[in-house]
Formats: structure tokens, sequence, C-alpha cells
């Protein structure tokens, strides 16, 4: 029933004054009305206020006009027409629309809901159940498909689906809104469908003005859905291995998801291997490595057989797609390949690698056959050269920049790990690294007992020498390594220990790196070294080194901070991570780091040499730098006062009243600090007030 013309007095829905009722699922002429479910009451103007199609469940339907005293209009015209129930019936009817649909009565055959392409009634529960013969499977497609949206997880209205005779069966999906060409395969020869509808659309979108929305307006007209019971169809394709965590993926033709279990390996194939692959078919290989806290998992593929119809690179016959990023989509592929040609091995960018073989216009071939490992990813960006371990390569002439990791960073990294960064730069290039995040867990004892970095620097000699060790939350402060050297940081991790990690900058630079500093021999005195470009700011990219030899190798070299202002803080969760002075009393032992503000902080090396270095970052502001004097001195000792130069007490320049130093007399009274240690006796005995 159609109706071309309507107009009856009144305002929907609550049509107050005249109206037309009509009942479209009447079982019998004698069953009450007030028992009979009513499709709707419609007054109004115009036909758009109206379903587009009204079928009835049965054969009969009832229109009940009722118009009041007062006023009228001029009423509705309709079509109607009667038509043969036979595509509403399928197999064994149970009741309404319940049905058995057996193989051995029907092969193929189409299933549409009881009032298609009508409006569908509320409150329906019909099921279908689809049985093959022992190796048949069953093939569905959705013709045409309109059931009301209304909202995730279809609550009102939807089509459920079963691999199986039941609704016991695994669900495949749960459908609702429009669908067209869905196809949907059985695993084995059962399949269940159910159809069911509710009532409250309305509602269920909170629609505020009843009288501007009906629940009739929305698309409603139920589907056509064809299905095929065959033993042609293609059978998934799985791993050799086999196991638990291989899977054909219910409701596909051939789609098949392999989930590591850790490293685990296997052999996979297309379907039919070595027999010729079937024609028409599409099937999809998800392959997820694992992902979680404590593991990250790519997966590689290497192949043993390759034979896909076509011609490279266009491969219009058949194609097998590889993607790299996990994802699926038109154009989304990285590789494809045809031919006979073994494509190169193959690893994925994160934790899932899809491939896609696609059969739909070739000839009859082998297909292929490949062997695939889960290897273990540890989320850091470079080449490593050994696949599962936790070591990584950067050269120069393949990465000028860049940044490294902890395992996994920004999520916790693993106990009990050992990761290995090398940096290798060109001859005339240093490099340099600024750490941008640190977090290795507080600490109270040294780093050695915690988890540590250690830098170190590969010497002419071929050693490995160490820069520094770091741990704790405190940020290490840029370093640069020795010109043309490689240089190892060495990330640990002990037992049951979990923390945020660090994450690093890594630049090989030549011309951009800002030098300065000097070599100096010491004859007895000392001297001033002062920040670069003093007094103005110091910049980024800044690397000095100043080394000071001592002219008789018993003496010593003290270095005293008078002024010394540099970006950063010494605590935890701070440091010098863009900003650094490292001095170093002992040329083969680390240096210490100092940043923020210090002051007559002075230090004594151990030998006759001592070392300043100071690094900038490319993130450095700069700020007001450092003053700092060095003098040569003879330690007298504190007990005799005896030294072991001749002169007064053994000293033949000055003797500096608290740390008994001796130093030379020329530096007495020169307006520079040279006793350390808040000793300022050099500058006051014997000296003119100014």
């Amino acid at each position: 029933m159609k109706f071309t013309k309507f107009n009856v007095q009144g305002v929907a829905p609550l049509c107050q004054f005249d109206y037309l009722d009509i009942y479209a699922e009447v079982s019998d002429m004698t069953q009450p009305h007030i028992d009979t479910p009513l499709l709707g009451r419609f007054c109004g103007e115009g036909t758009d206020r109206l379903p587009n199609l009204i079928i009835s469940t049965s054969n009969i339907i009832i229109l009940d006009f009722y118009s009041d005293f007062d006023k009228a209009d001029d009423g509705f015209e309709g079509r109607y027409r009667f038509i043969n129930d036979s595509i509403y019936n399928f197999g064994q009817k149970k009741n309404l629309c319940d049905f058995v649909i057996n193989s051995t009565e029907q092969r193929l055959g189409y299933i549409v809901s009881p009032t298609y392409p009508g409006m569908y009634p509320d409150n329906l529960h019909c099921s279908y159940t689809l049985v093959g013969k022992i190796g048949q499977r069953i093939r569905i497609k959705f013709l045409d498909f309109s059931l009301f949206q209304g909202g995730d997880y279809c609550p009102i209205d939807y089509v459920l689906i079963h691999d199986g005779g039941s609704s016991k069966g695994e669900e495949i999906g749960r459908f609702c809104g429009n669908y067209k060409d869905v196809v949907i395969y059985s695993s084995e020869n059962y399949l269940s469908i159910i159809f069911r509808t509710q009532s409250g659309r309305i509602d269920s979108l909170n629609a505020d003005n009843l009288e501007g929305d009906a629940d009739f307006l929305y698309n409603r007209r139920g589907f056509n859905i064809s299905f095929e019971f065959s033993d042609k169809f293609v059978k998934p394709a799985f791993s050799r291995t086999g196991g638990d965590h291989i899977q054909h993926i219910k409701g596909t033709a051939c789609d098949v998801r392999i989930s590591s279990r850790k490293r685990s390996f296997g052999t996979l194939t297309s379907p039919g291997y070595p027999s010729d692959v079937p024609p028409n078919v599409t099937c999809n290989y998800y392959l997820d490595g694992m992902r979680n806290r404590k593991v990250l998992e790519k997966v590689s593929i290497s192949f043993k057989d390759f034979e896909v119809p076509g011609q490279m690179p266009y491969c219009y016959e058949g194609y097998l797609e590889v993607n790299l990023k996990g994802t699926l989509g038109v154009g989304a592929f990285d590789e494809r390949f045809c031919g006979s040609l073994l494509p190169p091995n193959l690893t994925s960018e994160d934790s899932r690698m899809i491939l896609t073989l696609d059969t739909h216009k070739s000839r009859s071939s082998r297909g292929f056959s490949s062997t695939y490992q889960f290897i273990t990813d540890f989320g850091i960006s470079g080449h490593s050269p050994e696949d599962g371990k936790c070591i990584f390569l950067y050269i120069s002439r393949n990465y000028k920049e860049g940044t490294f990791n902890s395992p996994y960073y920004p999520q916790e990294y693993p106990d009990n790990t050992k990761c290995e960064y090398i940096f290798r730069p060109a001859v005339s290039e240093r490099l340099l690294i600024s750490f941008h995040a640190f977090d290795l867990g507080k600490t109270r004892g040294p780093c050695h007992s915690s988890d540590n970095i250690l830098v170190d620097q590969h010497d002419l000699k071929g050693n490995y020498t160490r820069i520094n060790t770091y741990c704790g939350t405190q940020f290490p402060g840029p370093i640069v390594g020795a010109l043309g050297q490689e240089v190892r940081v060495v990330f640990n991790s002990r037992i049951g220990s979990r923390h945020a990690g660090f994450q690093a900058k890594f630049e090989f630079l030549n011309t951009r790196l800002r030098k300065c500093g000097e070599n100096i021999t010491s004859f007895g005195g000392g001297g001033l070294i002062k920040s670069p470009g003093s007094p103005e700011k110091y910049k980024s990219y800044s690397f000095c080194q100043w080394i000071i030899k001592a002219s008789h190798r018993k003496n010593n070299i003290l270095v005293i901070f008078e002024d010394f202002h540099v970006e950063g803080k010494e605590q935890e969760g701070a440091g010098c991570k863009n900003a650094v002075m490292r001095v170093y009393q002992d040329l083969h032992q680390p240096g210490k780091e100092l940043c923020g503000k210090q002051e007559n902080q002075f230090f004594l090396s151990i030998g006759e040499y001592l070392k300043l270095e100071f690094v900038t970052s490319s993130r450095a502001l700069g700020a007001k730098g450092f003053k700092i004097t060095w003098t040569e001195v003879h330690q007298t000792n504190p007990m005799t006062g005896s030294q072991t130069s001749s002169g007064k007490n053994g000293c033949r320049g000055f003797t500096c009243k608290i740390t008994k130093y001796c130093i030379d007399e020329s530096l007495k009274c020169n307006g520079l600090p040279n006793c350390g240690d808040s000793d300022r006796s050099d500058e006051e005995e014997g000296c003119k007030c100014i």
C-alpha cells in the first residue's frame, strides 16, 4: 500500500481531531483492534508524513478512519495491490519469521525481512538458521540493508549474525544503519541470522520536538540478503606450526590473524599452497606482535616461494600487497608484488604487518610460501644490526641528527634490560648529545647500584674510556665527543625496576659547533678564564676546552669559580641539560658537572693536569657565564708546615694562610683569588686598600 494524497485535519503525532489508523500486522479479521499492533496514527497534510511504503505481515491490512464533528479536509487517496507471499518464505517456516534453510532443499536464494521493502514493524524477533552439508561453507551478501541507526552497538533495531547454528555460536557482527555489498562467510556449515526491532526510536535520539519528528520517518526498509552454500569456497590458510595464536577471522572468506606468543614464528602460505590459488578471492593476513608494558615486537617476513600472475610494477592480474604500518585502506600498502621473483625480506614499522592477497583477475598459480617471525622491538629509532637485541647504530652518513630513547619511551622501560647506542661521526665531525627527558628513578647510593646510563668514548687505541655515568632524575649535561671518534651510550635497568626513562637528541656537527678554549702551560703563575663572548651571554652550540698543565709534575692546578652563572640547577628533577661546565681533576676520571649559580667553588687537580670543558646544546638560551681563576700551587702539609720546595717553610713564593697552598709571589695582591676555600690572604696581607 502507498498513499498518493493525504490531507486529514490534525497535527501529528497527537492527531486530536481527525486521523487514520493503520494496522498491518493482522492475523485474523476477527482479531480485536486493541490486541492488534498499530502501525501508526496519521493526520496532517502531505504524504511526506506517512510511511513511504506499507507491506502487511499477512494477507490483511486494516485502515481505520475517524473524523470528528468539526471541520473537514480533502481526506486521502492511495494505491494497493496483492503480492505473492512466497518471497517471504524460506525453507522450513516455524512461525511468522522463524526459518530453517537447508542446503539440501535450496543451495542459494534470498532472505528478506518480513515486510521488505516496506517499513518494518516494531517488536519483531526473527531468526534464520542456515544449515549446510559437512564440508560446505555459507556466504551471505547484504544486497540492500536499511535499519534504524540508534547509536553505537545498535541498541534499538539490529541484525545479529553468529558463526554457528544458534545464538550460542561466536558472534560475527551486529548491524544497523545502512549497508550495501557486505559479504560474510561462515567458518563451517552453519550460520545464524537474528533480526530484532523495538519501539522508542524518538526517545533514543532525545528528540525534543515530538510534533516535528515521527518514528516512521526513519529509514526502515529492512533487508534483502542473498545466501549460497558451497564446498568450493576458499579455505583459510594457517601456519604450519599451528597453535592457538593463529585464527581465522570469523565472517571473512580467508582472513587470518596471527598473534605472537612472544618471539614466536611459523610458516604462512596462500590458500591451497602448493596447489593453485583460487581465483576471485581477497585474503588479508594480520600479523600482530606483542605490545604491552613489558614487551614490544615487530614482524619480519621472508618469502621462500612466490608465484602470483602479473607483471611488476602494475600487477593488474593479481598481487600480494604488504602494509608495514599495519593499516588497511585504498592505496595504504607499502609494497606490491607479483610475478615469480621472490620479494625481499620485510620488517614492519610497528607491531602489526598486513598482507593482502588479491586474485580477482588472475589465472591459476602456486601462490606463496613464507616464514614469519615476531622480533623484539624496543620502540627506538635507528638501525639495529642484530634483530631482537637492543643495540642501535647511528652513522653520520645515514643520520645527521635524530633522537634515541630508553626502551618503550614514553612508557616505562622494562626491568633487567641492557641497551647500547653506538654513534659514528665522520672524521671531521663531533657528536653532540643533549637530553630532553631523564627519569631513571630516585637514587641515594652510587650509580653502579642503580639504573644508569654509561657514556664511553672510543679512543685512538681502539678502547672505550668512560666519559661519565648518570642515574637518578638529574639531567646529564650536553655531551660532545672527540673529533671523528665513536661514542657509545649504554642503558642498564635492574631487576624489578621500571621508570619513565630518557629521551635524547644526537647531532653530528662540524661548522655549526662554536669552538673555544686553549691548552695552557703554566710557568708557575696563574691566569683568568672567561665564558665565550664575555661580557655578553654565551650562545647555543658552544664547545670550549681548557687544559692547564703545571710547570712541574709534582705541582697541582687550582681553579676557583669566582663568578659563575650558567642555566640549570644541580638537583633532582632538574640538572644541567642545556649548558654544563665539567671539571676534570684527573684526566683519566669522569668530570664533575656544574651549572646554576656557583660562588667561590674551587677544585684542585690530582696531578699536574686539570681540564675544564664547557658545552651548550641547541636549546641553550644563554646566561651571564663565568669567570674562573687558575693557579699553579704546591700543597703544604697542614700538620708540619713543611713544603716540598725550598724557601720559607719550604715555599719560595707566598703561603696561603688557611689552605697552606704555596703560590707564585706574583699572584699576591693581583686582584684575583688564588688561594681557594674562602682564603683571601693573598689579597689581604700587605696589599694596599683601593
